[in-house]
C-alpha cells in the first residue's frame, strides 16, 4: 500500500488472485498461475525475512529458530517441484554408467500413443479437413479424451473428443461417455449416429472394478473381451453365468503395446476397432453335410 509502485503490485496481486480462482476451477490453469506464484513467493519470502529480522534483532535465539523452521516451511513446499526431477536425475546417473534411461510413465504413454497414431495415419484412409476448418471429414474416430490431440496432429484423423475434454463443448464429451457405458451394441451405434464414426479406440481399463461391477458395459467387452463372446459368472453369486454376445459390427484391428511390457500379463494399452456393416450369410445344405466357410482379411 505504501509503495509508491503500488499501481503495478495491485496489478500483479489482482492477476494473481484471478488466475488462483481459475486454477482452482480447472488445473489447467495451473501453467499460467505458476508464473505469479514464483514470484509472489519470492516478493513475500524477502518481505517476511525483512520484517522478522527488525522484529527479532534483539533475540538471537527466536531469530535462529524463525530461520530454521522459514528453511523447514521453504523445503516442505518446494519438495514435490524437486521430486518430480528425480527420474532425470537417475537417468543421468543411468547414463554414465553406461546404462540405458528408463521411460517415466508420461513418456511411455506418450511412446505408446504416438507408435498407434501414426499406425492410424498409415492405414487408414486420409480425411479431409486435417487443418481446414471448411472442409468436411468423410469420417472421424471416437477414442478417450485424453489421446484426442496426439490422434489429431500426429494420426492427422477428426475426432470426436479431444484434451480439451467437456470445456470446448459437451456434447462430444458425453456422447463418448454414453457410448462406452452403453450395455448394447444397438444402444452405442444410436449414440454415435449421424457422427460418420469409423473408428473406435478403447484404452485398458485402469478401474477393474468398475469392469467386474459391469461387465456389459461397451468399454469392458471392447477393453477385455475385445468384442468375442464371454460367459461369467458374477462374484459371490450362484445360478446360471451370464453371456455376453460377440459383437457383430466392431473389428479388432490393431492392438497397441502394454504400458510396461515387461510385465507378462499386460494387457495392450489401445485396441482399434473399426465399425463395419457386418454381414447375414445364408444357405441351403443336405443334413449332415460339412459346410465351410471362409473371410479373407487382409
Amino acid at each position: 500500500r505504501r509503495r509508491a509502485d503500488r499501481a503495478a503490485c495491485f496489478f500483479l496481486v489482482g492477476w494473481s488472485f484471478a488466475l488462483a480462482a481459475a486454477t482452482l476451477t480447472q488445473l489447467r490453469f495451473a501453467n499460467s498461475f505458476s508464473v505469479a506464484w514464483s514470484l509472489l513467493l519470492a516478493w513475500s519470502l524477502v518481505e517476511i525475512v525483512s520484517w522478522a529480522r527488525a522484529q527479532l534483532s534483539s533475540r538471537a535465539g527466536v531469530r535462529w529458530f524463525a530461520l530454521a523452521a522459514g528453511v523447514l516451511v521453504l523445503l516442505f513446499v518446494v519438495t514435490p517441484s524437486v521430486m518430480s526431477y528425480r527420474v532425470y536425475a537417475l537417468n543421468i546417473v543411468r547414463s554414465s554408467k553406461g546404462e540405458p534411461p528408463r521411460k517415466n510413465y508420461l513418456e511411455r504413454l506418450q511412446f505408446v500413443r504416438e507408435k498407434m497414431s501414426r499406425w492410424l495415419r498409415n492405414n487408414t484412409p486420409a480425411t479431409e479437413g486435417w487443418l481446414d476448418e471448411a472442409a468436411v471429414p468423410e469420417y472421424g474416430i471416437l477414442a478417450p479424451w485424453s489421446v484426442g490431440h496426439v490422434l489429431k496432429y500426429v494420426g492427422r484423423r477428426p475426432v470426436v473428443q479431444d484434451n480439451f475434454g467437456d470445456d470446448a463443448g459437451v456434447q462430444g464429451f458425453e456422447t463418448a461417455r454414453r457410448y462406452f457405458r452403453a450395455g448394447d451394441e444397438a444402444d452405442a451405434l444410436a449414440q454415435i449416429e449421424g457422427l460418420q464414426v469409423r473408428y473406435v479406440i478403447v484404452r485398458a481399463s485402469e478401474n477393474r472394478r468398475r469392469s467386474n461391477r459391469f461387465p456389459g458395459e461397451m468399454q469392458t467387452r471392447l477393453d477385455r473381451y475385445r468384442g468375442s463372446e464371454r460367459w461369467m459368472v458374477e462374484k459371490g453369486q450362484a445360478g446360471a453365468p451370464m453371456r455376453f454376445d460377440a459383437l457383430e459390427r466392431h473389428r479388432l484391428i490393431y492392438e497397441s503395446a502394454a504400458l510396461w511390457p515387461s510385465a507378462e500379463t499386460e494387457l495392450p494399452l489401445y485396441q482399434v476397432f473399426e465399425i463395419v456393416p457386418g454381414a447375414h450369410v445364408e444357405g441351403l445344405a443336405d443334413p449332415d453335410e460339412v459346410v465351410v466357410a471362409r473371410l479373407e482379411i487382409r
